[in-house]
Protein backbone atom coordinates (compact mmCIF):
# COMPACT_ATOMS: atom_id res chain seq x y z
CA UNK A 1 0.00 0.00 0.00
CA UNK A 2 0.91 3.36 -0.37
CA UNK A 3 1.54 5.79 2.53
CA UNK A 4 0.51 9.43 1.79
CA UNK A 5 -0.97 12.58 3.73
CA UNK A 6 -4.34 14.31 3.80
CA UNK A 7 -4.55 15.17 -0.19
CA UNK A 8 -5.29 11.36 -1.64
CA UNK A 9 -7.12 12.60 -4.52
CA UNK A 10 -3.46 13.81 -6.33
CA UNK A 11 -3.38 9.99 -5.83
CA UNK A 12 -5.84 7.93 -6.85
CA UNK A 13 -5.18 7.60 -10.56
CA UNK A 14 -1.47 6.09 -10.27
CA UNK A 15 -2.09 3.63 -7.46
CA UNK A 16 -2.82 -0.04 -9.18
CA UNK A 17 -6.39 -1.33 -7.33
CA UNK A 18 -5.24 -5.41 -7.91
CA UNK A 19 -2.23 -4.80 -5.99
CA UNK A 20 -2.08 -1.50 -3.58
CA UNK A 21 -4.12 0.61 -1.83
CA UNK A 22 -4.00 3.88 0.14
CA UNK A 23 -2.76 4.93 3.13
CA UNK A 24 -4.11 8.41 4.46
CA UNK A 25 -2.50 10.20 6.95
CA UNK A 26 -2.86 13.34 9.35
CA UNK A 27 -5.60 14.84 11.43
CA UNK A 28 -8.02 15.13 8.77
CA UNK A 29 -7.34 11.20 7.49
CA UNK A 30 -10.93 10.24 8.38
CA UNK A 31 -12.62 12.82 6.48
CA UNK A 32 -10.22 12.02 3.44
CA UNK A 33 -11.43 8.61 3.73
CA UNK A 34 -14.78 9.22 3.68
CA UNK A 35 -14.23 11.27 0.58
CA UNK A 36 -12.42 8.69 -1.30
CA UNK A 37 -14.67 5.65 -0.08
CA UNK A 38 -17.45 7.61 -1.56
CA UNK A 39 -15.73 8.36 -5.14
CA UNK A 40 -14.06 5.33 -5.37
CA UNK A 41 -16.12 2.39 -3.17
CA UNK A 42 -13.56 -0.56 -4.51
CA UNK A 43 -10.68 1.19 -3.64
CA UNK A 44 -8.64 -0.12 -0.52
CA UNK A 45 -8.38 2.61 1.95
CA UNK A 46 -6.79 2.46 5.64
CA UNK A 47 -6.02 5.23 8.29
CA UNK A 48 -2.51 5.79 9.31
CA UNK A 49 -2.49 6.23 13.05
CA UNK A 50 -1.18 9.77 13.61
CA UNK A 51 -1.90 9.94 17.55
CA UNK A 52 0.56 6.94 17.80
CA UNK A 53 3.27 9.64 17.62
CA UNK A 54 2.39 11.73 20.53
CA UNK A 55 3.01 9.33 23.49
CA UNK A 56 4.91 6.35 24.52
CA UNK A 57 2.61 3.11 25.57
CA UNK A 58 2.53 2.19 28.81
CA UNK A 59 1.23 -0.96 30.86
CA UNK A 60 -1.96 1.56 31.89
CA UNK A 61 -2.46 3.21 28.49
CA UNK A 62 -0.86 1.34 25.93
CA UNK A 63 -3.03 3.47 23.49
CA UNK A 64 -2.84 7.06 22.40
CA UNK A 65 -6.63 7.67 21.51
CA UNK A 66 -6.31 11.60 22.78
CA UNK A 67 -3.93 14.24 22.71
CA UNK A 68 -3.86 17.19 25.75
CA UNK A 69 -4.69 20.45 24.55
CA UNK A 70 -4.19 23.05 27.26
CA UNK A 71 -5.74 26.07 24.93
CA UNK A 72 -8.98 23.37 24.09
CA UNK A 73 -9.49 21.35 27.19
CA UNK A 74 -11.70 18.44 26.34
CA UNK A 75 -15.63 18.55 26.70
CA UNK A 76 -16.11 14.81 26.07
CA UNK A 77 -14.41 11.75 27.43
CA UNK A 78 -11.35 10.07 24.91
CA UNK A 79 -12.71 7.17 22.80
CA UNK A 80 -13.14 3.72 23.83
CA UNK A 81 -10.64 2.09 21.24
CA UNK A 82 -13.84 0.18 19.93
CA UNK A 83 -15.17 3.49 19.34
CA UNK A 84 -11.70 4.42 17.85
CA UNK A 85 -11.70 1.89 15.46
CA UNK A 86 -15.04 1.65 14.31
CA UNK A 87 -14.64 5.75 13.32
CA UNK A 88 -12.55 4.03 10.76
CA UNK A 89 -14.76 1.57 9.67
CA UNK A 90 -17.48 3.89 9.14
CA UNK A 91 -15.45 6.18 7.71
CA UNK A 92 -15.44 3.45 4.50
CA UNK A 93 -11.72 2.36 5.85
CA UNK A 94 -10.99 -1.36 4.32
CA UNK A 95 -10.06 -2.15 7.74
CA UNK A 96 -8.94 -0.10 11.33
CA UNK A 97 -5.05 0.56 12.61
CA UNK A 98 -4.75 0.59 16.80
CA UNK A 99 -3.79 3.94 17.82
CA UNK A 100 -0.77 1.95 19.59
CA UNK A 101 1.53 4.54 21.48
CA UNK A 102 5.80 3.90 20.44
CA UNK A 103 6.97 1.10 22.43
CA UNK A 104 9.77 1.37 24.56
CA UNK A 105 12.59 -1.11 23.67
CA UNK A 106 11.74 -4.35 26.28
CA UNK A 107 8.98 -2.80 27.34
CA UNK A 108 7.37 -6.52 27.05
CA UNK A 109 4.41 -5.72 29.72
CA UNK A 110 2.91 -2.59 27.68
CA UNK A 111 3.63 -4.55 24.43
CA UNK A 112 1.45 -7.80 26.00
CA UNK A 113 -1.21 -5.59 27.53
CA UNK A 114 -1.86 -3.76 23.86
CA UNK A 115 -2.08 -7.20 22.38
CA UNK A 116 -4.25 -8.79 25.20
CA UNK A 117 -7.20 -5.80 24.56
CA UNK A 118 -7.14 -6.00 21.19
CA UNK A 119 -7.89 -9.56 21.22
CA UNK A 120 -10.35 -9.03 23.38
CA UNK A 121 -12.37 -7.12 20.29
CA UNK A 122 -14.75 -8.95 18.70
CA UNK A 123 -13.52 -8.12 15.29
CA UNK A 124 -12.15 -9.57 12.61
CA UNK A 125 -11.73 -5.95 10.23
CA UNK A 126 -8.06 -4.94 12.89
CA UNK A 127 -4.85 -4.51 12.24
CA UNK A 128 -2.34 -4.05 14.92
CA UNK A 129 -0.48 -1.64 14.49
CA UNK A 130 3.33 -1.95 16.23
CA UNK A 131 5.29 1.18 16.33
CA UNK A 132 8.60 -0.36 17.59
CA UNK A 133 12.09 1.17 18.74
CA UNK A 134 15.16 0.05 17.22
CA UNK A 135 16.67 -1.43 20.20
CA UNK A 136 13.61 -4.20 20.24
CA UNK A 137 15.87 -5.68 17.37
CA UNK A 138 18.70 -6.10 18.80
CA UNK A 139 19.92 -9.57 19.95
CA UNK A 140 19.07 -9.21 23.71
CA UNK A 141 15.28 -8.03 22.62
CA UNK A 142 14.36 -9.95 19.34
CA UNK A 143 13.22 -13.03 20.42
CA UNK A 144 10.95 -11.96 23.60
CA UNK A 145 9.66 -9.54 20.79
CA UNK A 146 8.73 -12.78 18.48
CA UNK A 147 7.49 -14.10 21.55
CA UNK A 148 5.25 -11.96 22.62
CA UNK A 149 3.74 -10.44 19.14
CA UNK A 150 2.95 -14.33 18.50
CA UNK A 151 0.19 -14.04 20.81
CA UNK A 152 -1.60 -11.52 18.98
CA UNK A 153 -5.09 -12.89 16.89
CA UNK A 154 -4.78 -9.76 14.18
CA UNK A 155 -2.38 -9.26 11.44
CA UNK A 156 0.74 -7.15 12.89
CA UNK A 157 1.55 -3.92 10.92
CA UNK A 158 5.24 -3.23 12.51
CA UNK A 159 6.75 0.16 12.24
CA UNK A 160 10.45 1.55 13.59
CA UNK A 161 9.97 4.35 15.43
CA UNK A 162 13.18 6.55 14.67
CA UNK A 163 13.83 9.97 14.15
CA UNK A 164 17.70 9.53 12.24
CA UNK A 165 18.42 8.52 8.79
CA UNK A 166 17.38 5.38 7.73
CA UNK A 167 16.47 2.98 10.51
CA UNK A 168 15.25 0.05 8.11
CA UNK A 169 18.61 -0.79 7.02
CA UNK A 170 20.12 -0.86 10.75
CA UNK A 171 17.81 -3.78 11.70
CA UNK A 172 17.64 -5.29 8.68
CA UNK A 173 18.08 -8.82 9.62
CA UNK A 174 16.36 -9.04 12.29
CA UNK A 175 13.52 -7.30 11.34
CA UNK A 176 13.06 -9.65 8.09
CA UNK A 177 12.87 -12.49 10.75
CA UNK A 178 9.96 -11.27 12.99
CA UNK A 179 8.31 -10.64 10.10
CA UNK A 180 8.99 -14.25 8.84
CA UNK A 181 8.06 -15.56 12.31
CA UNK A 182 4.23 -14.14 12.40
CA UNK A 183 0.84 -15.60 10.37
CA UNK A 184 0.25 -12.30 8.53
CA UNK A 185 2.88 -9.66 9.59
CA UNK A 186 3.07 -6.57 7.95
CA UNK A 187 5.56 -3.21 7.54
CA UNK A 188 4.01 0.46 8.20
CA UNK A 189 5.48 3.62 6.81
CA UNK A 190 8.66 1.88 5.64
CA UNK A 191 10.89 3.07 2.85
CA UNK A 192 11.88 0.81 -0.03
CA UNK A 193 12.70 -2.01 2.97
CA UNK A 194 9.15 -2.62 2.69
CA UNK A 195 9.63 -4.18 -0.68
CA UNK A 196 12.63 -6.60 0.41
CA UNK A 197 10.37 -7.44 3.38
CA UNK A 198 7.66 -8.72 0.95
CA UNK A 199 10.13 -10.61 -0.49
CA UNK A 200 11.36 -12.12 2.71
CA UNK A 201 7.65 -12.78 4.21
CA UNK A 202 5.73 -10.21 5.22
CA UNK A 203 2.16 -10.18 3.62
CA UNK A 204 1.90 -6.44 3.05
CA UNK A 205 3.31 -3.21 3.18
CA UNK A 206 2.94 0.76 3.85
CA UNK A 207 5.66 1.96 1.63
CA UNK A 208 5.56 6.37 2.23
CA UNK A 209 5.24 8.84 -0.82
CA UNK A 210 6.91 11.83 1.46
CA UNK A 211 10.10 11.25 2.94
CA UNK A 212 7.78 11.84 6.62
CA UNK A 213 6.15 9.01 5.71
CA UNK A 214 8.97 6.25 6.08
CA UNK A 215 9.09 5.37 9.58
CA UNK A 216 7.26 6.45 12.68
CA UNK A 217 7.75 9.31 14.78
CA UNK A 218 9.37 9.06 18.29
CA UNK A 219 6.99 11.21 20.58
CA UNK A 220 8.68 15.36 21.05
CA UNK A 221 11.32 14.60 18.64
CA UNK A 222 11.82 16.39 15.29
CA UNK A 223 13.19 15.17 12.31
CA UNK A 224 16.47 16.80 11.05
CA UNK A 225 16.84 17.49 7.25
CA UNK A 226 19.88 17.61 5.54
CA UNK A 227 19.54 21.20 4.10
CA UNK A 228 16.50 22.88 4.98
CA UNK A 229 17.10 25.67 2.73
CA UNK A 230 16.68 22.56 -0.44
CA UNK A 231 13.31 22.13 -0.29
CA UNK A 232 13.58 20.37 -4.16
CA UNK A 233 12.40 16.95 -3.81
CA UNK A 234 13.73 13.09 -3.35
CA UNK A 235 12.86 11.28 -6.63
CA UNK A 236 12.50 7.41 -6.82
CA UNK A 237 15.22 5.68 -9.19
CA UNK A 238 14.03 1.96 -9.43
CA UNK A 239 16.62 0.99 -11.59
CA UNK A 240 18.72 2.20 -8.63
CA UNK A 241 16.46 1.01 -5.71
CA UNK A 242 16.61 4.53 -4.37
CA UNK A 243 15.34 8.04 -3.88
CA UNK A 244 17.59 11.21 -4.91
CA UNK A 245 16.94 14.43 -4.53
CA UNK A 246 16.53 16.61 -7.71
CA UNK A 247 19.10 19.29 -6.41
CA UNK A 248 21.86 16.45 -6.20
CA UNK A 249 21.52 14.99 -9.73
CA UNK A 250 21.76 18.51 -11.10
CA UNK A 251 24.86 19.29 -9.43
CA UNK A 252 26.63 16.04 -8.83
CA UNK A 253 25.50 13.56 -11.76
CA UNK A 254 23.93 15.51 -14.48
CA UNK A 255 25.81 18.85 -14.40
CA UNK A 256 27.80 17.76 -17.70
CA UNK A 257 25.74 15.53 -19.14
CA UNK A 258 21.88 14.54 -20.45
CA UNK A 259 19.79 13.12 -17.87
CA UNK A 260 18.02 10.35 -18.84
CA UNK A 261 14.45 10.56 -19.28
CA UNK A 262 11.62 8.89 -17.49
CA UNK A 263 8.96 6.87 -19.49
CA UNK A 264 6.28 6.65 -16.52
CA UNK A 265 2.42 7.61 -16.73
CA UNK A 266 3.17 10.89 -15.10
CA UNK A 267 6.63 12.01 -16.60
CA UNK A 268 6.29 10.96 -20.25
CA UNK A 269 9.60 10.80 -21.41
CA UNK A 270 10.85 13.76 -19.42
CA UNK A 271 13.98 14.42 -17.64
CA UNK A 272 14.53 13.00 -14.42
CA UNK A 273 15.95 16.15 -13.16
CA UNK A 274 13.55 18.42 -13.76
CA UNK A 275 11.28 19.12 -10.57
CA UNK A 276 11.71 22.43 -8.71
CA UNK A 277 11.20 23.36 -5.13
CA UNK A 278 7.29 24.75 -6.16
CA UNK A 279 4.49 23.32 -5.25
CA UNK A 280 3.42 22.18 -8.47
CA UNK A 281 6.45 20.49 -9.04
CA UNK A 282 6.72 18.76 -5.96
CA UNK A 283 3.28 17.08 -6.04
CA UNK A 284 4.25 16.20 -9.44
CA UNK A 285 7.39 14.34 -7.98
CA UNK A 286 5.82 12.64 -5.42
CA UNK A 287 2.89 11.41 -7.87
CA UNK A 288 6.32 9.80 -10.10
CA UNK A 289 7.43 8.23 -7.09
CA UNK A 290 4.39 6.47 -6.10
CA UNK A 291 3.33 5.58 -9.75
CA UNK A 292 6.82 4.32 -9.64
CA UNK A 293 6.44 2.53 -6.65
CA UNK A 294 3.45 1.24 -7.19
CA UNK A 295 5.09 -0.58 -10.33
CA UNK A 296 7.86 -2.13 -8.27
CA UNK A 297 5.33 -2.89 -5.44
CA UNK A 298 2.99 -4.58 -8.25
CA UNK A 299 6.61 -6.63 -9.53
CA UNK A 300 6.86 -7.75 -5.46
CA UNK A 301 3.73 -8.79 -5.20
CA UNK A 302 3.40 -10.76 -7.96
CA UNK A 303 6.82 -12.57 -6.18
CA UNK A 304 6.10 -12.36 -2.37
CA UNK A 305 8.50 -14.75 -0.48
CA UNK A 306 10.83 -14.59 -3.24
CA UNK A 307 14.16 -13.36 -2.13
CA UNK A 308 16.09 -14.76 -4.94
CA UNK A 309 14.98 -12.58 -7.19
CA UNK A 310 14.08 -9.63 -4.91
CA UNK A 311 18.27 -9.79 -4.16
CA UNK A 312 18.73 -10.15 -7.79
CA UNK A 313 16.89 -7.09 -8.36
CA UNK A 314 19.26 -5.39 -5.84
CA UNK A 315 22.20 -6.73 -7.06
CA UNK A 316 21.41 -4.95 -10.58
CA UNK A 317 20.69 -2.18 -8.76
CA UNK A 318 24.38 -2.35 -7.87
CA UNK A 319 25.65 -2.66 -11.04
CA UNK A 320 23.18 0.42 -12.06
CA UNK A 321 25.36 2.76 -9.57
CA UNK A 322 28.69 1.07 -11.38
CA UNK A 323 27.28 2.12 -14.84
CA UNK A 324 26.58 5.67 -13.71
CA UNK A 325 30.04 5.71 -12.68
CA UNK A 326 31.51 4.78 -15.66
CA UNK A 327 29.01 7.89 -17.62
CA UNK A 328 30.58 10.41 -15.20
CA UNK A 329 34.03 9.14 -14.65
CA UNK A 330 33.89 8.52 -10.75
CA UNK A 331 32.66 5.92 -8.79
CA UNK A 332 29.23 6.10 -7.84
CA UNK A 333 28.45 4.08 -4.18
CA UNK A 334 25.17 2.58 -3.95
CA UNK A 335 23.48 3.79 -0.43
CA UNK A 336 23.83 1.23 2.60
CA UNK A 337 20.46 0.06 1.82
CA UNK A 338 20.98 -1.39 -1.36
CA UNK A 339 24.05 -3.07 -0.39
CA UNK A 340 21.70 -4.38 2.45
CA UNK A 341 19.43 -5.66 -0.31
CA UNK A 342 21.66 -7.35 -1.90
CA UNK A 343 22.69 -9.18 0.92
CA UNK A 344 19.69 -11.22 1.12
Amino acid sequence: MVLIGEDAEHYVDVVNDACSGLVIGGKSALEEVRRMAHSHPDRVLAVDPWLSEKGYASEEAPFVLEVADEDAPALLPAPTLEEYLQAQIGAGATFATTPTGVMRAGDRRSLKKAIRQVNDLDRDDVVFYAPLELAWFTSANVNGLIGVLAACKHPVAIALADSNGDPYTKVLPALRSVVASLPYGMIWRSDLAGLDLLAHGAKAASIGVLPAKRAAKVPDSIRRASDKTDRRPQVLRPELLRYVRTSYMRDEWYAATEPPLCWCQVCDGREIDRFSQTTESRLEAHRHNAVTLVALIEDVGNLVGDKNWWRDLARDAVAEHTVLGGLLGRKVEPPASVDAFADA
